[in-house]
């Protein structure tokens, strides 16, 4: 592993009108083109970068400045067969150390075949990176088992208010404590944070490839996963599953400023806009604006009534950005109607896509061995 170094400053933000149908691995998805009908054009999509970054920074709210040497150390290696799992910790912040589940393909790669690397954030269950991991439940969200097992290195951390991050006394995914350290910053800031400094180290590895790196995440981790690709450019891929909204046309849109701390508070500063959805501030669909021209694929369950239901008139705005900036194949959208959390057909594109976009550059190996791997039931 090379020494660590401190990340640039560019790392460091915090603190259907017209559609072709693809298909990827025989599944249909929907590439959204440009020439949507410019009357429901958002007015975010002409924006700068910069000027969007400042309207969401004002929500986002601000944490820590200094990055430091994260320490990290191998606490725990298993030999899992088809992979190595590594349980990893380091430091976020002072007072802050963190965990995480390495997962390496074997035989391991070597410097001379560097391999992509998938972070992989977890939902909202106490138990945090066991789940990604494939060590506890629901199988079709073991989606780092899933993907070592098709050649990506893969890294599932805790939240920080899960698994072995959980503080004796405290209950999962209570905010407060954070809030008493940082009144001014937001749990949608620390997230990211936290999985930028585990970023930071993880691009040392000899067999990991720098420029080839992509994240996937369910529910809340859809949330980080769509954060962090907005403000990190080092994130070249990005798969969204569930776990952001509209906030605007949201039915339950208060619960991304609860009230409460200790029932996961995303984001305070929003709370005074909620009145007003047509002049908020931070929506999400301004966030996935951000990714462009860098792939993204969302995938929602529609239903009327659901917030999934609100992406449809956003993903026009958001398909115009991406052709705006030269990239109208690089966002794609997937809707379905079933009551599972990750449907085998949305798993297969889901991975062909990370597969597709995270590809070497001499050939298409990542996503050729993707194609050719078959679902063993629900939990691969």
């Amino acid at each position: 592993m090379k020494p660590w170094r401190k990340p640039s400053a560019r790392q460091l933000i915090w603190g259907v009108a017209c559609a072709e149908a693809v298909a990827i691995c025989g599944i249909a998805a929907i590439s959204i083109g440009g020439n949507h009908d410019d009357r429901r054009a958002s007015p975010h999509v002409a924006k700068p970068r910069s000027a969007i970054e400042v309207e969401l920074t004002r929500i986002i709210g601000h944490g820590p400045t200094e990055v430091i040497d994260p320490e990290v150390r191998i606490e725990e290696e298993v030999d899992a067969g088809d992979h190595v799992r590594r349980l990893l910790s380091y430091w976020v912040e002072p007072a802050d150390r963190a965990f995480g589940y390495l997962l390496i393909p074997q035989p391991l790669p070597s410097a001379n075949d560097r391999r992509p690397l998938v972070l992989c954030p977890h939902k909202t269950v106490a138990f945090g990176k066991d789940l990604p991991a494939g060590l506890q439940g629901n199988p079709q969200l073991h989606y780092a088992l899933h993907l070592v097992r098709r050649g990506f290195v893969c890294f599932a951390p805790d939240q920080f208010w899960a698994g072995q991050r959980l503080r004796p006394g405290a209950k999962p995914w209570d905010t407060s404590e954070l809030y008493r350290r940082w009144p001014d910053w937001s749990a949608g800031g620390k997230a990211v944070w936290d999985l930028q400094r585990a970023l930071d180290f993880l691009v040392g590895y000899d067999f990991v490839d720098p420029d080839r790196i992509g994240a996937i995440g369910y529910s809340l981790g859809g949330h980080d996963t769509l954060m962090l690709a907005a403000f990190d450019p080092r994130i070249k891929a990005a798969v969204v599953n569930r776990g952001v909204a509209v906030i605007r046309t949201d039915p339950r849109r208060e619960r991304w400023a609860r009230p409460d701390p200790e029932d996961y508070t995303y984001y305070p500063r929003l709370r005074p806009y909620l009145k007003d959805p047509e002049n908020l501030p931070f929506d999400f669909d301004r966030v996935a604006m951000l990714v462009a021209p860098r792939p993204l694929l969302l995938i929602a369950k529609f239903q009327g009534g659901s917030s999934g239901a609100g992406w449809l008139d956003a993903v026009g705005p958001i398909s115009e950005r991406y052709a705006r900036s030269a990239a109208p194949g690089a966002f794609a959208v997937y809707f379905h109607r079933q009551e599972d959390h990750f449907p085998a057909e949305a798993r297969e594109l889901a991975y062909a896509w990370l597969a597709d976009h995270l590809s070497t550059r001499d050939g298409l190996t990542m996503a050729k061995a993707a194609a050719g791997t078959t679902f063993r039931g629900t939990g691969e």
